[in-house]
Formats: structure tokens, C-alpha cells, sequence
């Protein structure tokens, strides 16, 4: 009730994403010191220019600060012989999600017999996560903190006391009752674009982010709005009665279920919020964005590390103000066109990071294969996971979709191009944020080159690059190591073991030499 007694009075309308700017800068300068003197650009800008608002941006500000403080000690476990835990939810990697002393923890079991809602004691050996061996390297640390994971461990041997209730059991029984009645090309679509499970095959997947339509995975906004849709028609037109109340509450329970996925939550705030946005100064949709955002970083302020968390937000924020930048062409498709070239360039350094990879084509592509996905596939998945006897007839419609992805995503032109460090990606974004002023002033060309040409700068580093280097990679017991001539006119490596994701991220692609020194997996892991 106090949230929407806040929402009425609307006291900080069209100001709400200061709030959210200093937020995301403060939390970003927890990992890059850096980070704070552009923050403190930031509380002067405001305090010059949006003085009205400086006092609650501090009060704001000190209440993150007691947040990222509780959340650093509350990740402490204490040292015992054998732990008693509560197993939440079960991975498809032997591992599962459970819970000690009210922590959250990642528990690495061969134990197939393991079911979400055991209570298990076993003795458990903790170990931190991996550092980053170089500065573009997966940071596995922040990614756990971003789930909420405190700790990581491996057990041997467990005992299993009692099973008791799970609120994620039920997405497990079911997912294994839809892996029983589905073919497996049906399966791995319905369960990634019902339940959120990620149990594609790597190479669909490969070609999803190859042809820039990876969005359509995550249980986010298009799958709400779908769901939302749908039952709201099933209650106007078979129970002649509807309040938003009862679709928004349905969805709600449904996304629970399935382990609320960060996009999902965000598609959820979005939609409530929305929803109770009434009276005569309304919030506009940044706004409701922006508290969305807000709302979910004070529950966990380290999902500003989640990938899947960024880009959900990004997508976002170009549906919003797509309609402040573009006057509207009579032709439906160019507007379409112009709505994925805007999403393509926004999520671009990220998409890079993922995979190294890019394909201009895929901006062409995109716009129909999300259609074709999102008005087919997924409307298909849902009648699926109902009536599964139906897939002796719609399992060809997947196996045809999932072999065209892949064809289609091995023969078009790649980009291979290094990854993005955090100050590259400021850096890509300071232009695009001038790019979209010079869009809605109608004097774009000039920053699009400009944007353009820092891309290519960074593609052809490489190449104009007249040290030649040695790098010995970090691969704990292994060994690797990497040689480039000057201006990459050639490139080496001796033994290759966890060597691929470097040299990926540094734009190698292609070798000359490759030397094997002996046969051990710890030479030749890749």
C-alpha cells in the first residue's frame, strides 16, 4: 500500500532516472574504483542542475550503501564437520541450488537421486571462485553474487534425512513429465521458452546469438505480454468477467514457479507498476522503467553483473523511447527495421563479450526470425507443454525451425572481434547516447560514422599493432601460451589447454601454427 500511496503522489516524475544513473554508477565503482570519480560528476551534475532532487539521491544512496554492506557479511558460512541443508532447486550439470543457515549455496553432487525439497547432511568442501585470468575473462565471482550464491562446494557422499516441500518441485516434476512426452528437438525448445530451462543444444544456441535473436529465450516481456494476452481473452470471452487483478496474479505465481528469471521479474514490475499508475501526473514508461530497476537492484544490487539483467534492461529502455526518436513510416516493416538496428546497436558490446562473434546480416534477419518465433514457435511451445500428445505432429515444426537456425547461422559472414573491457564499453556508450540525440534532432549520420569507426578501430587494433608478443595463459595446472607477430602477421600456440575462451577474446580466429608438446589432456584440453 505504501508503494502505490508513492505512485499516486508521483513526487519525482520524469526525475526518476537521475535516481537510477547514480545508482547503477555507485554499484559499478564497487568493482571499478575508477568508477567513483565518474560518480562524483554525477552528484555534482545533479546537485547543480536537479537540486530539488539531490536529498533523496543521498538518502538513496546511504540505503544501497547499508544494503552492499549486509550483503558482504551475510555471505559468511561458518566452518562445521557436516552441514545440514535444504536442496531448492536442481541443475541439469549434477548440481542444485540449497540453502544453509538461510545462505544460498551451489552444491556440486553426483547423486542423481537428489530432488528439490530433500533435506540432505552431508560434509561439504567450500572453495572461492575463480579469478579472472585476464581482464575480458568471465568473472564467475560476480555472476554468483548476481544469483545470490554465497558459496560454492563439492560433497562426496550425502545422506538424505527427510523430503519435504519445494516451491521449484514443481517445475521439476513437470519438466521431467514433458521430457517423457516430448521428442527431444520439441523438448529442449518448449522446456527453454516455457520453463526457462537452458538445455538447447550449444550449436541452436550458438546460432541464436550468431543471428541476434537470443532475447526471444528469456522469459521476459514478450512472454508476459503473451500470457497476459491469453487470459485475459480466456476470462472476457469464457467467464464474461476481467480484472487486471487476476492475469497479473496468474503470471506472477507462474514466473515464481519457474524460478523467476531476472528478465521475467523485470517484465513483472514492469507490468504491475504499470498497472497502477493512475491519476492526472502519470509516470511515463522510463519512469516505471527506471523504478523497476531500482526495485530489483535494492533486493540484490549485484545483478548490475548479470548479462541476462543488462540486456533485459536495454531491450527495454529502446522499445520505450524508440517513439520519441523516429516519426513513423506508413510501412510497418521500416519501422521494424529501425526498432532492431536501435537493439543490435545497444546490446552490441555485450553480444561481443558472450560470443566474440557478429554478423551484419543479422540485423536484416532478426526482425523476421523474432517474428516467426514469437507469433509461431512460442505460441506452439505453450499449447505443447498442455496437450504434449500433440507433438506426433508439431515435433517437425522444430526440427525444421532448429535445422534452419543452425544452416542459416554456419553460412553467413562472421565478425570476429575482440571483447569490450568495462571502459571500452563507457566509452561505446558516451557515443551511443550522443548517436540517439542526433537521431531525435534529426542529425544522425555524423555520430552513426563515428560509432562505426570506433568499432573498426577496435577490429583492426591487431592489425596495425607493431609489438610482437608472448602470452602465457593462466590455466591453473596446464600450460598454454600464445605467440604474435608484429601487425598479426602470424600467430603460434604451444598446447591448448583452456586456451580457446583468450584467444577469442583477444580477435584470434585463425592460427598458423599449433605445437603439441605431449599428450596429456592438460596440454591439449581445446
Amino acid at each position: 500500500m505504501k508503494l502505490l500511496t508513492i505512485l499516486k503522489k508521483k513526487p519525482y516524475c520524469y526525475d526518476l532516472i537521475y535516481f537510477l544513473i547514480t545508482i547503477i554508477i555507485l554499484i559499478i565503482s564497487i568493482k571499478y574504483p575508477l568508477f567513483y570519480i565518474l560518480f562524483g560528476f554525477v552528484i555534482i551534475y545533479i546537485f547543480i542542475k536537479k537540486r530539488k532532487i539531490i536529498i533523496p539521491i543521498l538518502i538513496l544512496i546511504l540505503l544501497f550503501g547499508i544494503r552492499i554492506i549486509i550483503s558482504y557479511y551475510f555471505n559468511n558460512i561458518e566452518e562445521k564437520e557436516e552441514y545440514t541443508y535444504y536442496v531448492s532447486d536442481i541443475k541439469d550439470d549434477n548440481s542444485y541450488y540449497a540453502y544453509i543457515d538461510f545462505k544460498k549455496v551451489l552444491i556440486y553432487d553426483y547423486n542423481n537421486d537428489i530432488k528439490p525439497g530433500d533435506i540432505v547432511k552431508a560434509k561439504i568442501s567450500f572453495y572461492d571462485s575463480d579469478l579472472k585470468s585476464y581482464d575480458t575473462d568471465f568473472d564467475n565471482e560476480y555472476y554468483l553474487k548476481s544469483i545470490g550464491v554465497s558459496k560454492r562446494g563439492k560433497v562426496n557422499n550425502t545422506t538424505i534425512i527427510k523430503n519435504s516441500f519445494s516451491i521449484y518441485s514443481i517445475k521439476y516434476y513437470y519438466s521431467n513429465y514433458l521430457k517423457d512426452n516430448l521428442s527431444n528437438e520439441s523438448y529442449s525448445s518448449v522446456s527453454a521458452l516455457v520453463l526457462g530451462n537452458n538445455n538447447l543444444d550449444k550449436n541452436i544456441k550458438d546460432s541464436y546469438s550468431i543471428l541476434g535473436i537470443s532475447h526471444v529465450l528469456a522469459i521476459s516481456g514478450m512472454h508476459i505480454i503473451f500470457l497476459f494476452n491469453i487470459i485475459s481473452f480466456i476470462l472476457l470471452k469464457l467467464f464474461h468477467y476481467y480484472k487486471k487483478l487476476i492475469p497479473i496474479t496468474i503470471i506472477t505465481i507462474f514466473v515464481i514457479l519457474i524460478g523467476a528469471p531476472l528478465s521475467s521479474i523485470r517484465a513483472i514490475l514492469f507490468l504491475i507498476l504499470g498497472s497502477i499508475n493512475t491519476g492526472r501526473r502519470r509516470y511515463n514508461k522510463l519512469d516505471i522503467l527506471s523504478i523497476s530497476c531500482l526495485l530489483m537492484l535494492i533486493i540484490n544490487p549485484y545483478y548490475l553483473f548479470n548479462t541476462g539483467f543488462i540486456l533485459s534492461f536495454l531491450v527495454s529502455f529502446v522499445l520505450i523511447i524508440k517513439d520519441y526518436l523516429f516519426v513513423k513510416s506508413d510501412y510497418k516493416l521500416i519501422n521494424t527495421y529501425k526498432l532492431y538496428i536501435l537493439i543490435f546497436l545497444i546490446t552490441l558490446p555485450l553480444v561481443i563479450n558472450i560470443s566474440n562473434k557478429i554478423s551484419i546480416l543479422s540485423v536484416i534477419l532478426s526482425p523476421i526470425l523474432s517474428t516467426i518465433i514469437g507469433y509461431v514457435i512460442l505460441p506452439l511451445s505453450y499449447i505443447l507443454s498442455i496437450v504434449p500428445i500433440l507433438d506426433y505432429v508439431f515435433k517437425y515444426v522444430y526440427i525444421f525451425i532448429n535445422m534452419y537456425l543452425v544452416n542459416i547461422g554456419s553460412i553467413i559472414p562472421i565478425i570476429h572481434i575482440r571483447s569490450f573491457n568495462v571502459y571500452m564499453i563507457l566509452f561505446y556508450y558516451l557515443i551511443f547516447g550522443v548517436l540517439l540525440v542526433g537521431i531525435y534532432k534529426g542529425r544522425w549520420v555524423y555520430y552513426f560514422v563515428i560509432l562505426v569507426s570506433y568499432l573498426v578501430m577496435i577490429y583492426s587494433f591487431r592489425y596495425i599493432d607493431n609489438r610482437g608478443k608472448i602470452t602465457f595463459i593462466d590455466c591453473g595446472q596446464g600450460d598454454s601460451a600464445v605467440i604474435e607477430l608484429p601487425y598479426s602477421k602470424g600467430t603460434m600456440v604451444i598446447d591448448c589447454y583452456n586456451s580457446l575462451s583468450y584467444l577469442k577474446s583477444i580477435g584470434i580466429n585463425n592460427i598458423d601454427y599449433l605445437v603439441i608438446t605431449h599428450s596429456d589432456n592438460d596440454h591439449t584440453g581445446d
